[in-house]
């Protein structure tokens, strides 16, 4: 098996995990949820089922990084962008998400004290 195959085995099997927590969160509160992506790009959540997603808002550092191609046949209003800075969320109110997700963001965000204000 070619690195390719491996690589996207991996990003299936992380979706299907990440979808049925998601939808297990859902049951839960009993209607869709709301996520906080930090880092992200809509190109990760195409291995992620969005049914029961109500919004997702990526923040990145930049504007370069808050490009979004939503052409990915995801409705049009599931996402939002906004620059922010992973070690200091103050923007977001305490349970104003519902989920806040990371992936592999930490090892980004600078030293070890950088790390330990993301988390």
């Amino acid at each position: 098996m070619g690195f390719d195959q491996s690589v996207n085995r991996f990003r299936t099997a992380r979706g299907k995990v990440l979808s049925s927590q998601i939808s297990d969160l859902a049951r839960m509160l009993g209607r869709k949820v709301s996520i906080l992506d930090i880092g992200g790009r809509p190109d990760y959540w195409r291995n992620v089922d969005v049914g029961d997603i109500s919004h997702i808002e990526l923040v990145n550092m930049t504007n370069d990084e808050l490009r979004m191609d939503t052409s990915q046949g995801f409705p049009s209003d599931l996402f939002s962008a906004r620059c922010g800075d992973a070690r200091r969320l103050c923007a977001w109110a305490d349970q104003s998400v519902d989920l806040v997700h990371a992936n592999s963001v930490i090892e980004h965000v600078g030293n070890w004290d950088d790390m330990a204000a993301m988390a």
